[in-house]
């Protein structure tokens, strides 16, 4: 783990929160076996919780027991840490139990045919949320929610989606999160009921980075072969199918800046897949997720180090990137429509009209009332400013634009 710098300072946590970690600690150091970041335990709650014990085979066990063996190494990790990251745990592998028995329950489920998804990606901060949010207001569009995302299975039935009683725990579950770090309201507000990243869907098949200080995951992850990334993509595919048996579209709309990363594995998983591509200057972009990433780190440790953020998420962004290029080097360029985020914000609805237009899609005039009306109630900064600097993180400009000059140079003109 990092060396805790002359930059870290403590958490800015509400008392109760303080108080939870400091009892939790306490009562850890008393021998009492809570928090138990076993492989065995976490295994255990996910069967206990489902009666059921087929996991799709045995390959996700090399990537959960590197998040296990980062978690109960870490010595910054505090109680409080220590309980989310195994309850998301036990969630991941949960839903591969639930997943793959409602797969062998509805084998009907795996004939059905994904037409032309049309992907988001790009840099996290590019404007990847807003035009997600845009895209979903078409009727036809199939958008993931949010609430599908944190419990795909069983399969959603659009005669009773409205009342699923998964919306409510996912209510619950962000009025909990957003009262204990109200911060994160300016920074990426979420709506139970509206579309949501793949990121918990991919995570569910283990591929895609945790943010947070996982080293060991992280290095096994950036090391996968092309066929296991293909094989976690097939599980993200499975996926959006089982979401789709009783809950159609014409056509899914689908965002995650970590598409990136698996963008090789994307294209060959979905090959009529039509990508838009989000685009913004990456000195804006790294500052913005660093501090997303320390308000992440707040939650989980004792100590926030911003300059150790820098670096983790600057190397990260880097490699999501340079695995992006590499994979549209040999894709058909016809398959990507590349936005600016300048040009987005400008005119949010003629973008729109652009992307239509290039994939073909017919843009109808009830979905730009749609559009007018969903940016009028929405508008940017409704939950506050998002205030931050490359100086927070010990990020030097110069050094920054060099690391990322050869996308700059393909996809942003090479402005500064």
């Amino acid at each position: 783990m990092s060396a805790v710098t002359s930059q870290a300072r403590r958490p800015n946590l509400p008392r109760r929160l303080r108080m939870v970690n400091r009892v939790g600690g306490w009562l850890r150091r008393c021998g009492l076996p809570i928090s138990d970041l076993s492989e065995e335990s976490v295994l255990r709650a996910a069967h206990r919780a489902t009666g059921l014990h087929d996991w799709g085979g045995d390959h996700y066990r090399v990537a959960l027991r590197a998040l296990l063996e980062d978690f109960a190494g870490d010595e910054r990790l505090t109680f409080l840490g220590r309980a989310m990251a195994r309850s998301m745990l036990i969630q991941y592998v949960t839903n591969r139990l639930r997943i793959r028995a409602d797969l062998q329950r509805y084998p009907e489920i795996l004939r059905g045919v994904i037409r032309r998804p049309l992907f988001i990606v790009g840099l996290p901060r590019t404007g990847t949320t807003l035009l997600h949010h845009l895209l979903a207001q078409d009727s036809a569009a199939r958008p993931l929610l949010f609430w599908e995302s944190v419990s795909p299975s069983p399969p959603p039935d659009i005669r009773t989606r409205d009342r699923d009683p998964r919306i409510k725990r996912a209510e619950r579950m962000l009025a909990r999160m957003y009262r204990n770090v109200p911060r994160l309201s300016a920074i990426h507000r979420v709506d139970p009921r509206g579309p949501e990243e793949c990121l918990l869907l991919l995570r569910n098949a283990f591929i895609a980075d945790f943010q947070i200080r996982t080293p060991t995951f992280q290095r096994w992850l950036w090391e996968l072969s092309a066929e296991d990334v293909r094989r976690a993509y097939e599980e993200y595919r499975e996926q959006l199918l089982l979401l789709q048996w009783r809950c159609p579209g014409d056509h899914w709309v689908l965002k995650a800046p970590v598409h990136l990363f698996g963008l090789g594995a994307l294209l060959a998983t979905f090959p009529d897949a039509c990508i838009v591509q989000t685009h913004r200057n990456p000195l804006e972009c790294v500052p913005s997720m660093c501090s997303l990433v320390s308000v992440l780190d707040e939650i989980f440790y004792d100590r926030v180090d911003a300059e150790e953020i820098g670096r983790r998420t600057t190397a990260m962004l880097e490699e999501h990137l340079d695995r992006g290029m590499k994979a549209r080097q040999s894709a058909g360029p016809g398959r990507f429509f590349d936005l600016p985020y300048q040009e987005l914000v400008a005119d949010p609805i003629a973008a729109v009209r652009k992307i239509y237009h290039y994939f073909g899609h017919e843009f109808r005039p009830a979905l730009a009332d749609k559009l007018a009306a969903y940016l009028a109630e929405n508008p940017q900064h409704k939950h506050g400013a998002h205030r931050y600097s490359l100086e927070d993180f010990g990020l030097d400009r110069d050094a920054l634009q060099a690391r990322f000059a050869a996308y700059w140079d393909r996809f942003g003109g090479g402005e500064a």
